[in-house]
């Protein structure tokens, strides 16, 4: 199997045309992946070239060799002495940086209530531990978790530490029934991830408002023709004292803490003679 970029980084006047395949591959987490096509192309090794058909697919590796390469050139591997034989010639192999990914399963049982989402611990081998250690990674889903169960683990990012070997998980259950979890069922994979860049300027970020909706429509209302600077400073004062306007006359009560009166100076007051009505 030979990665697209690698693929790309050929000439193009030396570049094998794919061919469609009708088959699709499965990732090593459950999910599909994206095939480019196959041809047959040259491979060096050692300074031999051997020719063999693969298959073009978004892999990280730039090149996989596969089992029927291996038993179409008789190759066999030792790995207590790091070395390959292809036809009878012997060559070195060595290890080029760490395992990259580990299994994630949960800690316990869980049960998932129906149209619930659960947030559970997953547990993480204590080798993958130490070599992730104060890094930060991030949480791939299983896809076969859903193909199964019907239950959506979700991606996360966080830092491992020595002292805490898991990983939190959020599972969402859609179902109108309650899922139940095996204690070690696999959930994910673990990578680790690099920081491509930072947003340094969190302060003029605007902040998150839930308005009720009599609130939101007041400040629809008072934002008419003010500027953009103007209706933040208008939603600011309305979100902060949002609870002084009430949604209908429900929430009107009635207190006897504040009298008001009237001045009418030094006017007596004013009273009208009893009178009778009609028909009494």
């Amino acid at each position: 199997m030979l990665s697209r970029t690698a693929y790309n980084s050929i000439p193009k006047d030396k570049r094998p045309t794919l061919e469609y395949m009708h088959q699709s591959l499965k990732a090593a987490n459950g999910g599909f992946m994206h095939v480019l096509g196959k041809a047959i192309f040259s491979i060096e090794i050692y300074g031999q070239v051997y020719s063999h058909t693969l298959i073009v697919a978004v892999i990280g590796s730039q090149c996989i060799l596969g089992l029927d390469f291996l038993q179409k050139h008789d190759c066999h591997l030792d790995l207590k002495n790091k070395t390959i034989s292809i036809n009878g010639d012997k060559c070195a192999t060595h290890l080029e940086g760490p395992i990259g990914i580990c299994r994630v399963s949960l800690a316990e049982n869980t049960v998932i209530p129906a149209g619930h989402e659960v947030l559970v611990n997953g547990y993480i081998p204590q080798k993958c531990v130490s070599k992730f250690s104060h890094k930060e990674v991030m949480l791939e889903p299983l896809e076969r978790l859903y193909e199964r169960k019907h239950v959506l683990p979700a991606k996360v990012v966080c830092e491992l530490s020595d002292s805490a070997p898991w990983v939190p998980v959020r599972i969402l259950n859609a179902n109108d029934y309650d899922v139940f979890l095996n204690k070690h069922t696999g959930i994910g994979d673990i990578v680790p991830v690099n920081v491509i860049d930072t947003c340094d300027d969190r302060s003029k970020l605007p902040p998150k408002r839930d308005l009720p909706p009599h609130v939101l429509e007041l400040c629809k209302r008072a934002a008419e023709g003010l500027d953009r600077e103007q209706t933040g400073a208008v939603t600011n004062l309305l979100s902060k004292h949002q609870d002084l306007f009430a949604a209908n006359s429900m929430e009107l009560g009635r207190t006897d803490m504040v009298k008001h009166t009237i001045n009418v100076g030094h006017s007596e007051p004013i009273k009208q003679r009893e009178r009778e009505r009609n028909g009494v």
